[in-house]
């Protein structure tokens, strides 16, 4: 049986890596700007990178989130189709010979 939802796993997958390690980048980036420099320009700029980070956080949180509501919903469908399928080649308890 093929999964109703095709490569989504894949591509769901693909974009929370991304989004991780772009969330590392970001998160590193901001600190240095933080501890080294502390005038007018570089503390707006840290200001915009921390709104960046907890926007990529907040997305990488979305897509966690739909990642694991994809996989439960996908387990209950693979899950009764193994069930219809046992039930469907069970033996129904009568012989040939009698």
């Amino acid at each position: 049986m093929k999964s109703i939802f095709g490569n989504k796993f894949f591509v769901l997958g693909v974009v929370t890596l991304v989004l991780s390690i772009a969330l590392a980048l970001v998160g590193g980036l901001s600190k240095e700007r933080l501890m080294y420099r502390a005038d007018a320009a570089d503390s707006i700029r840290a200001l915009l990178h921390q709104r960046l980070l907890l926007g990529l956080m907040l997305i990488a949180l979305a897509m966690i989130a739909v990642f694991s509501a994809v996989l439960i919903a996908q387990r209950k469908v693979m899950t009764h189709a193994i069930i219809d399928e046992s039930a469907a080649s069970a033996p129904t308890g009568e012989s040939g010979s009698g």
